[in-house]
């Protein structure tokens, strides 16, 4: 309703509106009120406290945080989350909730992720507190599947019949930090491996120390003890009890101490084990020293290697006895490598490389050969010798076919090297033949060689 002034009362926000017939002096005065006392000030909440419109939600566009100050969110209906690939990290995520993959998280105020949820329930914290009642797993044929809802944490596991596979459940189905720990009580992992792998098509990985990723891993250390988590997502981390891996580090047994060994000792590629005197390395029995292709053993304390147990040092490794070291060897042992044996050594049991050859055949320099036998029966054999640098080698050689007509054996050197042999003349004066070659004529008759270093000598 129009005043006298030509003046309208604005139900809405409580404005004077001035008309096209209000005075000029007050159309001004109105205007300005209305932009300082309604216009200005208002708060939007609405026309029944003469404070204009209620927004509605199609007017909202919020791009960063809202800041409650410290007040209280009311009249609530509902939240609704997006759901996240992973845990929130950032500082910002500090007391917050939200979810993943379908179930709900908190974060605490040190920004650690606890799960509340997981396959549409709350998660039970009594099943962890009770849950130490070991599940055996014996010997079974089919893989042991872990379900997300299991309760227990202990996996006693028993191979002693056959390999045993355990299959995880996948990891965002658990909450984050589940863990499992496992124990070998079987005692027999080294002959029955057990794997534990990623549930099929999950896309899970397992990671271990090494932060090497991979969909299985295999145990294979007899008594191995340790334990796996997940990180709630789409991993699992796992850690053996039994492995202690040392990244150029020095492992120092210092005095008299010793370093007793009662399963498998295995020196990798560029490994080096050097025990000082006074220390000793003792292997009991059953138990082994593996030395692969480019490893180094120096033994200058007392090495003891006793019963069943034994050294194998393959080919390209090598081991050294230094001088005056009292070492015993008692096992049955294979030592291949390039290997230095100059001190005090007592070999029981010992044996040394034996060869059957039925074709031409190479000794290289590294070969554990000593003695070979050569079965011509089904033609004549060329054998060519190694270089004859390492002074001291010794090679036996003997025909013996199956054939009633043998057929020659050759032997060759390399690099021009000569194979000398005795001879002597009619009238009894003794001399030496030299030749590149030496054909073995009687056969079922050894022939020794030695190098001196340069050549081949018979002996």
């Amino acid at each position: 309703m129009v005043n006298i002034n030509g003046e309208v009362a604005d139900t809405i926000m409580g404005q004077t509106v001035p008309t096209d017939s209000t005075p000029g002096p007050l159309y001004a005065e109105d205007i300005a009120n209305n932009l300082l006392y309604h216009v200005a000030p208002h708060t939007h909440t609405g026309p029944g406290n003469l404070d204009g419109y209620q927004l509605g939600a199609e007017s909202l566009d919020i791009t960063s945080d809202i800041n409650f100050n410290t007040t209280n969110l009311n009249s609530l209906r509902s939240a609704r989350f997006t759901s996240q690939s992973s845990s929130l990290v950032g500082s910002q995520d500090l007391n917050s909730i939200y979810v993943v993959n379908g179930n709900l998280f908190y974060n605490n105020n040190d920004g650690y992720a606890v799960q509340i949820t997981t396959n549409n329930t709350i998660i039970d914290v009594s099943n962890f507190l009770t849950s130490l009642t070991p599940v055996s797993i014996t010997n079974p044929v089919v893989p042991f599947v872990i379900p997300s809802s299991a309760t227990y944490n202990l996996l006693e596991i028993s191979s002693s019949t056959n390999a045993v596979t355990i299959t995880l459940p996948i990891a965002s189905t658990v909450s984050n930090g589940r863990f499992y720990f496992f124990q070998d009580v079987g005692g027999v992992a080294e002959t029955n491996n057990v794997t534990i792998q990623v549930a099929g098509g999950s896309g899970n990985l397992i990671y271990n120390s090494s932060n090497a990723g991979a969909t299985s891993v295999v145990l294979a250390d007899q008594n191995f003890g340790g334990y796996i988590y997940s990180n709630g997502s789409n991993n699992w981390h796992i850690q053996l009890f039994s492995t202690l891996t040392y990244n150029t580090e020095t492992i120092t047994f210092a005095g008299t101490s010793d370093l007793v060994i009662d399963s498998a000792l295995t020196v990798g590629p560029s490994g080096v084990v050097t025990v000082d005197g006074g220390g000793a390395i003792v292997f009991d029995s059953g138990s082994i020293l593996h030395m692969v292709n480019g490893s180094t053993t120096t033994l200058a304390g007392t090495t003891q290697i006793t019963n069943t147990g034994f050294l194998e040092a393959s080919s390209g490794a090598a081991v050294t006895l230094n001088a005056g070291v009292a070492t015993t060897l008692n096992g049955t042992n294979s030592i291949g490598g390039n290997s230095t044996f100059t001190g005090n050594c007592t070999f029981a049991g010992v044996y040394v490389q034996t060869r059957l050859i039925t074709a031409d055949y190479v000794c290289d320099s590294i070969s554990p050969d000593y003695f070979i036998l050569c079965n011509s029966g089904s033609g004549a054999i060329t054998i060519t010798l190694p270089p004859a640098n390492t002074a001291g080698r010794v090679l036996i050689f003997q025909g013996g076919p199956a054939s009633s007509t043998p057929n020659v054996v050759v032997l060759q050197t390399v690099s021009g090297q000569l194979i000398l042999v005795p001879s002597y003349t009619d009238n009894g004066s003794a001399g030496t033949s030299a030749s590149t070659t030496y054909t073995i004529q009687e056969h079922y008759i050894p022939v020794r060689l030695i190098s001196v270093g340069s050549n081949w000598n018979f002996f």
